[in-house]
């Protein structure tokens, strides 16, 4: 169940991510982020595979996308406008290798830079047109001399486009965060979760580190972490919710098979939780009771019979809870109450009551 949630859960956000990629394709993001599209391609090929191998790996490589991908949409926007000059730089190439073929050293010049990405081009423009202002002075010197001169320039370029990067992707961080932190809410909202006070903390919790992010008060690195521990933990809670329902219908259905009249469980609140309470009696006076809380914790009571004929009951309640239903039983512990004594009196007949854990 708890890999079938996450699986579910992760897919979408997957889906979501993957038309995103592609939408970055379609809009030439690649010519100018390569770095960053190369990532995320890696990162979505991966959650893809564990999707089927490791649910709960593939969430967390999710959570890392998500708090990214965002980010690329300003960059590669932002980097296309900025680097307009690479463009006209890559055409004016093209165009002059055509007609300065005589000119080595032009040439080679034109070809170096067609190779190198549009980002670094930008960051460096300058020295590149420097450098070909001197060599259409013919003062360009050997080709080996040529890429020496151009590659210290890349070096340079490169770092000065990765400081570029990094500044522009923190500056989006906190508006992403903002957008995540709305997404995360309204989907607490949306899911039914049958502990009301659980999802009123997530919720609080939520609003409290909206308010955090906009004081200022709340690092990105510790929201993003926050955010993404929230969410495994709504997933907890509605797989623990799910597993009582379904333990207590196993239930239900095995007492009927008992012939025993089931009264429609009810949830009893106390201070450490609550808990499912399923009442049952057959004509004859015999009684059945089971507890189910969230901790997975079943507690039942066979009373109303003789002696020890509730053994009977009991066993194939056990037996079958196991072989038919799959709701297995361990750390067994058994609280027996006059279980010698064979008094007919109703109110002193001997009762059995057995504490388990479901697995």
């Amino acid at each position: 169940m708890f890999n079938a949630r996450v699986r579910e859960t992760t897919e979408r956000f997957y889906q979501r991510y993957l038309e995103q990629f592609q939408q970055m394709q379609q809009q030439g993001y690649e010519a100018y982020i390569p770095d960053e599209m190369q990532r995320l391609q890696n990162d979505l090929s991966l959650i893809r595979h564990l999707l089927v191998t490791d649910p709960a790996e593939a969430r967390e490589i999710s959570f890392t996308v998500g708090s990214y991908i965002r980010s690329l949409w300003p960059l590669g926007r932002s980097a296309a406008a900025e680097f307009a000059f690479a463009e006209r730089q890559r055409t004016e190439a093209r165009r002059l290798e055509k007609q300065q073929t005589q000119n080595a050293l032009m040439n080679e010049y034109y070809r170096y830079i067609g190779a190198i990405p549009p980002a670094v081009v930008h960051f460096a423009q300058n020295d590149l047109l420097a450098l070909r202002q001197k060599l259409e002075s013919g003062a360009g010197g050997s080709v080996s001399e040529l890429q020496h001169q151009i590659s210290e320039i890349t070096q340079q370029a490169e770092q000065k486009a990765a400081d570029w990067k990094r500044q522009k992707i923190q500056s989006h961080k906190k508006a992403d965060l903002a957008s995540r932190l709305e997404e995360v809410q309204a989907s607490v909202q949306q899911e039914k979760i049958e502990d009301q006070q659980a999802a009123k903390e997530f919720l609080a919790r939520l609003e409290s580190l909206q308010n955090d992010l906009a004081g200022g008060t709340c690092s990105v690195e510790a929201a993003e972490q926050e955010i993404s521990q929230i969410e495994t933990q709504v997933d907890d809670v509605l797989i623990t919710e799910e597993v009582r329902r379904q333990t207590v219908r196993s239930i239900v259905k095995q007492l009927r098979s008992q012939d025993f009249m089931v009264s429609a469980p009810t949830v009893i609140k106390n201070d450490s939780g609550s808990f499912v309470c399923i009442t049952a009696k057959k004509p004859s006076g015999k009684r059945a009771e089971c507890q189910i809380d969230l901790k997975g914790k079943i507690r039942y009571k066979f009373d109303k019979y003789e002696g020890m004929t509730c053994l009977k009951d009991i066993e194939r309640f056990n037996v079958d809870l196991d072989k038919i239903y799959s709701v297995k039983l361990s750390d067994e512990r058994v609280l027996w109450s006059n279980p010698d004594r064979l008094s007919k009196d109703a109110d002193q007949m001997p009762t059995g009551s057995t504490e388990r854990r479901h697995l």
